[in-house]
Parts: structure tokens; sequence; C-alpha cells
């Protein structure tokens, strides 16, 4: 009991050097940058720089746009500046490559001067092109109805003029940013090398998705046997169908700040979700930040103090005054009512009750529930922990949860009116009693989903380039990214048919999507045709392969019944020879003998003679 007594009264998080109690961030403010509404080119050339050259390569939109729109058509500069996927550009300068060894191989090229705004039939302020040769790769329709206008990006065509030349000399200065350098500004490029996906987006798509499925491999089995070529498809549609603003930004780390800057590329991505009205029509990947009116997250001390208290609420064991009133407190914001249950349910958690587990009883502490959050706490702690004791009130620590919805406002108001994440309602919650409105749940939509197969690979994607997963204290996701949203493949008729309303309206990228599709596929059908074509020479390799084992067995075969006939008739003439050389001596023999017997019987003949002469 004192030991509880002692943690009360010197908390973790009291021990470090305090600084400033309200932190200031000392980096430079975001640069105004004037939205352009000049269409930019992004050729084949250009786009191979941008992704692995072993993957199919977007090409350009001119045929699949000539369908959908009439030359005159122009597009909304606001629209134009936020909607863009890997078939465009909006930055102040295209990213090209040379091919000379001996010079860098990245150039900056300042782009040609603004064009002039005309007055369109609808009264709106447009920009009209006239360039030669320019392809419009993002589009939308001439004559859009009168409820789906939107007035709230003409300032941004209109305003900071004498800025213009500042802003492209300090562009200039400064390396370029991936795809869109308006999306980041230049103090933002600094300290990017520790950053590996901002590092994988800057070489392309198929770098950033190679990476992002490597990390998920070792995260999930259901990935291991998965072929990358089909993460890398799917990948391609969700990318090419998210705003690459918004992209730079969530990979930058910084989303919610320069939202709440009101950087003008991230600003126009956030109003064309709300003209298009993506927000209510089209399912979307979203995410929730924890962040205050800055879109700043909380300083490593304040995360620090929110574990503590987590911990304190998770211990459900336990009943003494103080950890009740506690529990009470989070209880009972954003839920007024839940005061008139405190008699009755006096040691209830209601982030951590489950209305499912009969072992522990109904309304009672799930202890899954309690190990989890008990988990996220350490995490937090950890996290807060790396960061240095001095700079506990400076640092910044956001913390994102991510997921899918068929209508993200509706899944926003039921994650406000329902602790359906409770991790998330939970530590909103600890704010709200600790640090009332300084932090808030900010929701923003990321990637529009056409496909329903492309769902859980966007939620994967977009999940692990924030850093939502729980355990690891940087975000509040429980399950899996993806594993939640395979139901969605049995989508019925009347959301297909919404989808499909919205995707012919408003969306400029389906455009991208179905070219990158049909790229695919037609290099998929290359690949099967030059397969069949080589067929015939496999063919013809394994019969020439089979005549020449056929022949060299033939030749082996023969070279064998020479040798034998060769040693046969060396054998019969040895055999001659050893006859002839054994008939010779025979003969001599006998002639020999015959001769000695002569010669003796002369001898014999000549003695008797004498003898008789005697």
């Amino acid at each position: 009991m004192a030991k509880d007594n002692d943690i009360k009264r010197n908390p973790p998080w009291r021990n470090a050097p305090s600084a400033s109690v309200e932190s200031v961030d000392s980096s430079p403010p975001p640069l105004r940058r004037r939205l352009k509404s000049r269409q930019d080119v992004l050729t084949r050339e250009d786009r191979a720089e941008s992704i692995d050259s072993s993957v199919p390569t977007p090409k350009n939109l001119d045929i699949a746009i000539k369908k959908i729109v009439s030359p005159a058509n122009v597009v909304n500069a606001p629209q134009k500046e936020a909607l863009h996927g890997p078939a465009g550009q909006t930055s102040r300068s295209l990213i090209q490559t040379s091919n000379d060894p001996s010079k860098p191989t990245r150039q900056i090229i300042p782009q040609k001067p603004r064009e002039p705004l005309v007055k369109t039939s609808n009264g709106s302020n447009r920009r009209h092109s006239t360039s030669v040769g320019v392809n419009t790769t993002l589009v939308q329709r001439s004559d859009p109805p009168d409820d789906e206008e939107d007035t709230d990006h003409e300032d941004l065509d209109l305003n900071a003029e004498d800025e213009e030349e500042t802003s492209l000399q300090a562009l200039l200065n400064e390396p370029p940013a991936p795809s869109t350098s308006s999306a980041l500004m230049p103090s933002q490029l600094v300290g990017l090398e520790h950053n590996r996906y901002m590092v994988a987006l800057q070489k392309g798509y198929s770098k950033l998705l190679f990476l992002v499925f490597e990390d998920e491999k070792k995260k999930r089995k259901s990935l291991d046997k998965m072929d990358f070529r089909i993460f890398n498809t799917r990948g391609w549609n969700v990318l090419a169908a998210t705003p690459t603003p918004m992209l730079c930004a969530l990979a930058a780390g910084d989303l919610p700040r320069m939202v709440a800057r009101r950087d003008p590329a991230v600003l126009a991505c956030i109003n064309m979700f709300k003209r298009t009205k993506a927000l209510e029509k089209c399912p979307c990947i979203y995410l929730i930040s924890l962040c205050n009116s800055q879109g700043e997250g909380p300083t490593a001390r304040e995360w620090a103090e929110i574990a503590y208290h987590l911990m304190q609420y998770a211990q459900v064991d336990r009943h003494d005054k103080h950890l009740t009133d506690l529990a009470f407190e989070v209880d009972c914001i954003d839920h007024p009512d839940h005061k008139t249950k405190r008699a009755k349910n006096l040691y209830q958690r209601r982030y951590l009750k489950s209305k499912d587990d009969q072992t522990v009883g109904k309304n009672m502490p799930s202890p899954t529930k309690v190990n989890r959050m008990q988990k996220f706490s350490g995490a937090q702690t950890s996290r807060a922990n790396k960061v240095a004791k001095s700079d506990w009130d400076t640092k910044r620590l956001h913390a994102f949860y991510g997921g899918y919805a068929l209508s993200p406002k509706r899944r926003w108001h039921s994650h406000k009116a329902s602790p359906s994440s409770y991790l998330m309602a939970a530590t909103y919650a600890v704010c709200e009693v600790k640090w009332p409105g300084r932090y808030q749940l900010q929701e923003f939509a990321i990637s529009p989903i056409v496909d329903p197969e492309d769902a859980s690979y966007g939620e994967i994607i977009i999940s692990a380039i924030a850093g939502c997963m729980y355990d690891t204290g940087e975000g509040f996701n429980i399950a899996d990214p993806g594993d939640s949203v395979h139901s969605i493949n049995t989508m019925n008729i009347w959301h297909r048919r919404w989808v499909d309303i919205w995707v012919a309206r408003h969306s400029p990228y389906y455009a991208n999507i179905i070219e990158q599709t049909r790229i695919i596929h037609d290099e998929n059908e290359e690949s099967e045709q030059a397969r069949e074509d080589v067929k015939p020479l496999k063919q013809e390799m394994e019969e020439l392969k089979r005549l020449k084992e056929t022949t060299e067995e033939k030749a082996e075969e023969l070279q064998g019944l020479l040798i034998s006939k060769v040693n046969e008739h060396l054998r019969e003439e040895i055999a001659i020879n050893k006859a002839l050389v054994e008939l010779d001596t025979t003969e001599f023999t006998e002639a020999t003998k015959a001769s000695w017997i002569v010669e003796s019987t002369q001898y014999l003949i000549e003695d008797q003679e004498m003898i008789d002469h005697q």
C-alpha cells in the first residue's frame, strides 16, 4: 500500500527535467505555395526514373482521356493540383534524369510561367493552357452539377503573387521531393535519410511497395507465400488513387501538421474529397490522429503521463478510491449519462468491458483488453524513454489509427459514438481528463478504393507507412491491417452501384487505374504470347537434344563394335602367327634330328670299318 501511495505521489513521468509547459514548434513556417493549373507532363522516360524497370509502368493517358472528355475541356486548378497519380506531377520542377554519366543523375528544371486566368461558363476562375503538346492526365467533367462546385480554393490561385520568385528559388536550392515537391516544405526535407519509407518513395512506387511487403511479411504469415507481383499490382492501384501530396506528407510523418497549417497542396486534396463527396459515397482508407489544433501530437512527457494513467486504468483488480475516481472520470468523457450508473457499476471500466467474453460475465472487464492496454502503455513508455530527457517537452510523437470504411463519415461517427477502438478512445479520454480541450481526434481520408479487392492491400500499405500497430506504441490498431476487411469482397449491388456512380462522376484517378490495369493486362498477354512463340523453339531444341543423344549412343555403339572387330582380327592374326611359328619349329627339329641320325650312322660305319681293317 505504501508502494502504491509512493507511485501516486511520484509517477515516473515527473522525474524527467521539465522545460516549458507548452512546447513551441521551432521549425520555420511552411511556404505558402501558389497552386498552378498548368497541366504537367510526365513522359515515359521520366516515369521510368521513379519506378522499378522490372514492373509495368503507366503510359501516357492521352487515349483514355480522349474517350472521357473532349480536347477543349480544361482542369480545375485546385483539383488538378490535388488529384494526380503516377501519370502526373504538381511540383514546381520536373525531376529528370541525365544520360550523361558525368552529370548528376537528377536535374531540376524550372517550369514555365503560369497561364492566364479565364472565366468559364459557370463563373469560376480557371487557367487556360496555351502550351502546345501538353497532355492532360487528370480530368474533370466540363459541366459538373451545381451542388458539386467548390470555391474554397480560389483564394489559393489569386494570392501570394510576391512569393513566386522567392519560393521557386528556395525550391531550386533544396533536394527534390518524390513526385510532388509541393507536398513537402524545404525544412521538412532535412533528415529524411532516416525515414525508410520516405527514401523508398523518392525512388518510386515499386521500391516503397517492396519495402512495405518485406516489412509486413515478417509480421504476418499470410504474406509468406504471396507473389510480390500480385502485391505490387494491387499496391500500384492504391498508390495511383492516392493524392501524391497526401502520400508524401504521410511518408514524412507530418500529415496532421501540414493540414493544420493549411498547406496548399494537402488542403486541395482534402477539399477534393469534400467536393467530390468521396467521404459519403466512396469507400476509402482513412487515418485518425490524436493531435492538437496545430496538428501536433502529445509530447514525450505527456505520452509518459498518458501511459501511466492508462496503466492505472487497466488495474481492474484494485478498488481504492484513487483508481475508482480516475476510471469514473475517464468513462464519463463524452458520455455524461454514465454518471448515473456509478452507484450500480462502481468498478466498471467502460473501455475494457466485453459483451462477448462469457468467461468473465457481461459488461465486466475483458482480460484480453486489459492485457492489450497494459502492453500499449508499456510500448508508449518505452517510446517516450527513447527521447532524450532534455527534449521531453519539445519532442512531439504522433499516433494513428488506420482502417477501411465504405463511408468514412459514418465510420468516424461510429468511432466517436462507441468505443469500438477502445485504445484510441481511452487515450483521448485520458487526455480530456488531464488537459481538457488540448487534443482532439483528427480524421483524414487518404486513398479512395474503387475496386473492393484493393481494400485489404490499401489498408496494409497505408497503415504500414503511418505506423498504426498498438504493440509498437505508434498507433492504436489492434487487429492486423487487412485482416478486418475480408468481408468487403461480398459488397452488395447497392454499394457497388454507388461506387460506380462516384467513379463515373468524380474520380479522375479511375483513368489512371484503368490505364494501369490495361497496361499490366497487355504486358501479361504479351508475355503469354512470347511464351507461346518460344514453345516451338523449345520443342525443336528438345528434338535436337534427343537427336544428339541418339547420335551419341549410336556412335558409341559403332565404336564399340569396331573395336570388337579389330580385337577379333588381331586375335586371329596372333593365332595364325603362333601356329606358323610352331610349325616352323617342328619341321626344323625333325630335320635336325634326321641329319644327326645320318651323321651318327656314318660315324658308326666308319668306326666298324676301321676295326675290321685292324
